[in-house]
Protein backbone atom coordinates (compact mmCIF):
# COMPACT_ATOMS: atom_id res chain seq x y z
CA UNK A 1 0.00 0.00 0.00
CA UNK A 2 1.20 3.51 -0.83
CA UNK A 3 -0.41 6.60 0.67
CA UNK A 4 0.10 9.68 -1.51
CA UNK A 5 -0.44 13.19 -0.17
CA UNK A 6 -0.09 16.20 -2.44
CA UNK A 7 1.03 19.55 -1.00
CA UNK A 8 0.77 18.71 2.71
CA UNK A 9 0.26 21.77 4.89
CA UNK A 10 1.99 22.79 8.09
CA UNK A 11 0.24 21.29 11.09
CA UNK A 12 -1.35 18.50 9.06
CA UNK A 13 -1.53 15.09 10.70
CA UNK A 14 -0.73 12.23 8.36
CA UNK A 15 -1.86 8.72 9.29
CA UNK A 16 -0.14 5.79 7.61
CA UNK A 17 -0.35 2.06 8.41
CA UNK A 18 2.81 0.29 9.59
CA UNK A 19 4.50 -1.40 6.64
CA UNK A 20 2.99 1.01 4.12
CA UNK A 21 4.71 3.56 1.93
CA UNK A 22 4.16 7.29 2.26
CA UNK A 23 4.77 9.66 -0.63
CA UNK A 24 4.60 13.41 -0.09
CA UNK A 25 4.24 15.32 -3.37
CA UNK A 26 4.84 19.01 -3.92
CA UNK A 27 4.04 21.06 -7.01
CA UNK A 28 7.05 22.72 -8.51
CA UNK A 29 7.70 25.14 -11.27
CA UNK A 30 10.79 25.82 -13.30
CA UNK A 31 12.73 27.01 -10.23
CA UNK A 32 15.74 25.42 -8.52
CA UNK A 33 13.78 24.75 -5.34
CA UNK A 34 14.20 21.36 -3.68
CA UNK A 35 12.47 19.83 -0.67
CA UNK A 36 14.65 18.14 1.94
CA UNK A 37 14.01 16.30 5.19
CA UNK A 38 15.13 18.42 8.15
CA UNK A 39 13.70 16.17 10.89
CA UNK A 40 11.93 12.81 10.72
CA UNK A 41 10.69 10.23 13.21
CA UNK A 42 12.88 7.14 13.65
CA UNK A 43 10.06 4.89 12.39
CA UNK A 44 9.79 6.72 9.05
CA UNK A 45 12.54 5.47 6.72
CA UNK A 46 13.32 7.51 3.58
CA UNK A 47 13.22 5.10 0.60
CA UNK A 48 15.26 7.15 -1.84
CA UNK A 49 16.52 10.66 -2.32
CA UNK A 50 13.97 13.31 -3.21
CA UNK A 51 13.16 13.52 -6.88
CA UNK A 52 10.72 14.39 -9.59
CA UNK A 53 7.59 12.31 -9.98
CA UNK A 54 6.90 11.09 -13.51
CA UNK A 55 3.60 12.63 -14.61
CA UNK A 56 1.76 13.56 -17.78
CA UNK A 57 2.14 17.23 -16.79
CA UNK A 58 4.37 19.75 -18.49
CA UNK A 59 7.67 20.73 -16.89
CA UNK A 60 6.03 23.83 -15.39
CA UNK A 61 3.53 21.58 -13.58
CA UNK A 62 5.79 18.73 -12.50
CA UNK A 63 5.83 17.39 -8.95
CA UNK A 64 8.60 16.77 -6.46
CA UNK A 65 8.29 13.80 -4.09
CA UNK A 66 9.70 12.47 -0.85
CA UNK A 67 9.11 8.75 -0.24
CA UNK A 68 9.12 6.86 3.06
CA UNK A 69 8.40 3.44 4.52
CA UNK A 70 6.52 3.49 7.83
CA UNK A 71 7.34 1.14 10.69
CA UNK A 72 5.45 0.55 13.92
CA UNK A 73 6.71 3.02 16.50
CA UNK A 74 5.50 5.11 19.39
CA UNK A 75 2.13 3.53 20.22
CA UNK A 76 0.19 5.57 17.64
CA UNK A 77 1.52 8.91 18.86
CA UNK A 78 2.08 11.82 16.47
CA UNK A 79 5.76 12.28 15.62
CA UNK A 80 7.18 15.44 14.00
CA UNK A 81 8.27 15.51 10.36
CA UNK A 82 9.91 18.75 9.26
CA UNK A 83 10.49 19.49 5.58
CA UNK A 84 12.42 22.45 4.16
CA UNK A 85 12.25 24.02 0.73
CA UNK A 86 15.80 25.00 -0.19
CA UNK A 87 17.60 26.75 -3.02
CA UNK A 88 21.29 26.83 -3.84
CA UNK A 89 21.35 30.62 -3.83
CA UNK A 90 19.66 31.01 -0.40
CA UNK A 91 21.30 30.37 2.96
CA UNK A 92 17.97 29.84 4.77
CA UNK A 93 15.02 27.64 3.73
CA UNK A 94 12.48 29.42 1.54
CA UNK A 95 9.68 27.53 3.31
CA UNK A 96 9.30 25.08 6.20
CA UNK A 97 6.45 22.62 6.64
CA UNK A 98 5.99 20.79 9.94
CA UNK A 99 3.76 17.74 9.81
CA UNK A 100 2.72 15.19 12.40
CA UNK A 101 2.95 11.53 11.40
CA UNK A 102 0.97 8.79 13.13
CA UNK A 103 1.86 5.19 12.22
CA UNK A 104 -1.11 2.94 12.86
CA UNK A 105 -1.35 -0.85 13.27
Amino acid sequence: MLKVITDPTTGQTVRVPAGAGLELRFRRGMSRNRWRIAEAPANLLPLAGPGEVPTQATAEESQWALRFLAFKGSEGQAEPLCLELTRDDLSEPAEVRRLRVVVTD
